[in-house]
């Protein structure tokens, strides 16, 4: 869903330049994005007819990035189709959490403690902690983004070939960038 950083963008006269410094780290949903999320959690739980959908698989799992906006577009669907996410770590917006410089200065992403009481029904993984999620200091290189995504890649493939995975299709909510490269 939309954040405030797609808000941002779409000022008139802004520069990329001068997005990279306004723009926040890890942005909620703007309103536009939480009616978004509304709109794909009707959808999805087939509240809302959609055609092309009639004849797809039953859902049966839901990962979804640690970045706030996701887990905020996802969590209605969560709940109208009683599943619980995966908070899947490797799914991030390509490049991390930075700022303009290039560093986190200090910002890892949501904590565990954050995660349990703003979503205590998604299945928060171990590498998350105290300090938050993104584990780097600085913006996530190239051959970090390409690495990460080969092991998405290797998590799905995984997940295909096991006989007891969840009945039913994978809702990944990620990011553009990293979708494109999966």
């Amino acid at each position: 869903g939309e954040s405030f950083n797609n808000q941002l963008l779409a000022v008139p006269g802004m520069t990329p330049e001068r997005w990279q410094v306004e723009r926040e780290v890890d942005p909620d949903l703007s309103d536009l994005g939480r009616m978004q999320a509304t709109h794909l959690s009707r959808i999805l739980s087939r509240e809302i007819a959609d055609p092309e959908l009639i004849e797809a698989l039953p859902i049966g799992m839901l990962a979804v990035s640690p970045q706030r906006r996701a887990l905020q577009t996802i969590a209605q669907t969560a709940q109208r189709l009683g599943l619980r996410p995966q908070i899947w770590t490797d799914c991030f917006e390509v490049g991390g959490l930075y700022h303009s410089q290039g560093t986190t200065n200090g910002d890892h992403g949501i904590t565990r403690s954050e995660l349990q009481m703003r979503f205590p029904n998604f299945d928060i993984p171990d590498d998350v902690t105290e300090d938050g999620w993104y584990h780097l200091q600085r913006r996530e290189s190239q051959v970090e983004v390409l690495a990460r995504v080969q092991g998405t890649v290797a998590r799905l493939r995984q997940l295909a070939r096991q006989p007891d995975r969840p009945e039913g299709a994978l809702v990944l909510l990620s990011h553009h960038d990293q979708l494109n490269l999966l």
